[in-house]
């Protein structure tokens, strides 16, 4: 292949892709649709905290575990 070749097939791809992109949904569209619940938990992600008894806690995760436990 030569490079014009691919050039212009990298054009037609990202034209293409750009085309595709613009057909989605938006997300704030997605989100005017959903109800809150009431009630719900929320689930996040934290390290393995080195401690949660409230007087030892140092590091940020173990300070979110006492907050959430105790505060």
């Amino acid at each position: 292949m030569n490079k014009k070749f691919v050039r212009f097939l990298a054009v037609v791809l990202f034209l293409a892709a750009l085309l595709v992109s613009g057909c989605a949904q938006k997300r704030e569209e997605k989100r005017k649709n959903e109800t809150p619940k009431k009630g719900g938990v929320l689930t996040f992600f934290i390290a393995n905290p080195a401690f949660i008894d409230p007087y030892n806690a140092q590091e940020s995760e173990g300070v979110q575990v006492v907050s959430n436990i105790f505060g």
